[in-house]
């Protein structure tokens, strides 16, 4: 009798020992998610969304048979077009101190009803020197522009203007000061204690698009999303130019925002029912943007989406009101060797 006593006391602590065990591990796997959803929430639109955009850019620019595809890949050598546009993400979580300045080029934090020009020359002098996403844009343009700037220096800059594109077309990316673009304002998603500016980067994407993201390779997986906006915006009309300047860019992305801070833990499928169509139109607006601008960057292309002398003229006068304000732009994106790709 003592024996089996014994041999249930050793059963009854070992299944303990089996239950703490496990207890630990769901917690650990919990930590692991939660710690990759906090590392993918200060990438504007997370992984997908940027690739997704420079996938329908690469599609459109390839359907069109534009010459800016041979200058492209000049420039990024062997660096790929489509994973290059998390490239500007991925340096300003490097561990060098030189890059993690960079971090202020992905955001403009502007109140309700902001005019750009406006709220650039009301700027805190420190803040405006150090730049924000429509000026690290046109200093990236500068440079290349400039027959002098060296090929490391362009290899950058264009990988910078890929990314940039995408976030200024994620509404909170022009988000409120005082809650650095939703990152602050706390909600419950799916179980989880995450950020608003989390759910718009990549939850409402993941949770509104399951199926296409189930199978296949992540390459097979962006494909398929951009094939599937493609289709869906097939009889989107396309902007006219006077939408191709950054500053309606914001505009655009103002006007979004406050719908956006309405969150009322409603849960995940009806937050994302009311705004899957936008965030779809947004990622495939800034790959429609894209490719534009590389067909503006890298002349030869005639036909829809090639860049007009009026169109040109808008942004030149759009460049110098900025200069006007800000100064010489070329110190904005003070270009350094990179510790990811060696350029």
């Amino acid at each position: 009798m003592e024996e089996h006593q014994s041999l249930f006391h050793i059963e009854g602590s070992y299944m303990k020992i089996i239950k703490s065990a496990r207890s630990f591990i769901n917690q650990f796997f919990i930590a692991c998610i939660m710690s990759l959803l906090s590392v993918q929430s200060v990438w504007a639109w997370g992984l997908v969304g940027h690739h997704t955009s420079a996938q329908v850019a690469l599609d459109i620019l390839t359907q069109q048979k534009s010459p800016a595809l041979k200058q492209i890949q000049d420039i990024l050598k062997r660096d790929d077009f489509v994973t290059s546009s998390t490239w500007a993400d991925e340096i300003r979580g490097s561990t060098t101190e030189d890059w993690k300045s960079t971090i202020w080029y992905h955001f403009e934090k502007m109140n309700d009803g902001d005019k750009y020009l406006v709220y650039l020359k009301n700027q805190d002098p420190e803040i405006k020197a150090r730049g924000g996403v429509v000026t690290a844009l046109l200093a990236s343009e500068t440079i290349l522009k400039d027959k002098k700037s060296n090929a490391a220096n362009k290899n950058q800059a264009l990988k910078f203007m890929i990314h940039f594109i995408g976030d200024l077309h994620q509404p909170l990316h022009t988000g409120r000061a005082e809650d650095n673009g939703g990152n602050k304002v706390d909600v419950k998603w799916q179980g989880f204690d995450l950020s608003l500016h989390q759910v718009w980067d990549s939850q409402i994407i993941d949770f509104g698009h399951k199926s296409l993201f189930a199978q296949g390779s992540k390459s097979d997986q962006i494909k398929s999303y951009a094939d599937f906006l493609e289709a869906k915006f097939k009889r989107m009309a396309l902007p006219d130019e006077n939408k191709l300047k950054y500053d309606d860019w914001v505009s655009e992305s103002l006007v979004s925002r406050p719908d956006a801070y309405k969150y009322k833990d409603e849960g995940a499928n009806k937050y994302t029912a009311r705004f899957i169509d936008l965030v779809d139109q947004r990622v495939y607006l800034a790959g429609v943007r894209i490719a534009y601008t590389m067909n503006r960057l890298f002349p030869g292309y005639e036909g829809v989406l090639a860049p007009t002398a009026d169109g040109q003229n808008k942004l030149d006068n759009f460049r110098n009101q900025v200069v006007a304000i800000t100064g010489d732009l070329s110190n904005v994106i003070d270009l350094k060797p990179s510790p990811l790709s060696g350029n």
